[in-house]
């Protein structure tokens, strides 16, 4: 699936807008081709939230369908002892369809 957001990694810095005060952080995308790119801003935990939700996104997704493989692995085996259960690997299922931008 190709991203259609702002390029990761984003990061939270100091406020170009001085009069926003030192509360206020820009949230900047460090990925894109040639320079830092302005994503918006926030308060200092706000942003801090943002970019750490955001950066941490295509390592949750990449967990999420490595365990999705893995269940579905379980489930074609009805020998193995502590199969997933239907309700975890739908939960991981409706996660993964959100996560990637679909319905859950």
């Amino acid at each position: 699936m190709e991203a259609k957001h702002t390029p990761l990694p984003w990061e939270a810095r100091p406020s170009s807008n001085k009069g926003n005060g030192t509360a206020w952080r820009d949230i900047v995308s460090t990925g894109a081709t040639f320079a830092p790119c302005y994503v918006g801003e926030a308060i200092e935990a706000d942003a801090d939230l943002i970019v750490r939700a955001v950066n941490s996104h295509a390592e949750l997704v990449a967990a999420l369908r490595e365990t999705k493989v893995w269940m579905e692995d379980c489930m074609m085996d009805r020998g193995v002892k502590g199969l997933p259960s239907r309700t975890a690997y739908d939960r991981v299922v409706a996660a993964l369809a959100k996560a990637e931008g679909g319905a859950a």
